[in-house]
């Protein structure tokens, strides 16, 4: 098994006095070229987690061990607010590689960006941004793709096209991690599931066949 990220001792509080951790002692490794879904409920520390994991967050204790090309979509999109849809999109290719630009084309059709081409971004729903984030993320051509949450702001059509973008990439061999608290996106999209609970991340090792035991078994977890 060839680990792609290993995270050894991670610890990280939002107090100055460390009273209080959201992460503690997390030690967790995720293998290369596989969909693996971090489960666990609101408010346990899975976004947290991946704002240490990408580097968004570095003010925490232990080690975050990876050699590899990351692209990534957080809780709250990075983009320029101040800029129209097609000024944006214009201003993400001049800085693209031609592979680039092809692939955030055809995601940008994928997702029914192209109507909102003259809107100001600051002005779309939190769906349509989510989703011009994504179309950014995916097209390049990483290594790792880090997506917290994905499917939550979206529309049940661009639910589907995302999860056959993530599959479609993961048998190029990419990898992802993402987060979810709902239990059937985390069915429908991954084999290698962590329960996260209590400051800690763990492989769910319990086999299961359908959904009804899967969700039995993440009920029973969490």
């Amino acid at each position: 098994m060839n680990n792609v990220i290993n995270v050894k001792n991670l610890s990280f509080s939002y107090l100055t006095d460390n009273s209080k951790f959201i992460l503690e002692e997390l030690s967790i490794s995720f293998e290369s070229g596989k969909i693996s879904i971090i489960i666990g409920p609101n408010g346990v520390g899975k976004t947290t987690f991946l704002k240490c994991l990408t580097g968004v967050y570095s003010d925490y204790d232990g080690e975050i061990l990876m050699d590899a090309k990351i692209s990534f979509v957080l809780d709250t999109p990075l983009l320029q607010e101040s800029l129209k849809v097609n000024e944006y999109v214009e201003y993400v290719k001049k800085i693209a590689d031609d592979k680039f630009i092809t692939n955030f084309d055809k995601l940008l059709l994928i997702l029914n960006l192209d109507q909102c081409n003259e809107e100001m971004i600051r002005d779309l729903s939190a769906g349509q941004k989510h989703k011009l984030a994504y179309a950014v993320a995916l097209s390049y051509d990483s290594d790792i793709y880090v997506l917290d949450e994905p499917l939550l702001f979206l529309d049940i059509k661009s639910q589907i096209a995302l999860k056959e973008m993530i599959i479609n990439l993961n048998k190029l061999g990419k990898t992802f991690i993402i987060s979810t608290h709902i239990i059937s996106n985390a069915y429908e999209l991954g084999k290698n599931v962590y329960i996260m609970k209590d400051s800690k991340i763990n492989k769910l090792n319990t086999q299961y066949q359908t959904f009804e035991e899967f969700n039995e078994i993440i009920i029973k977890e969490v």
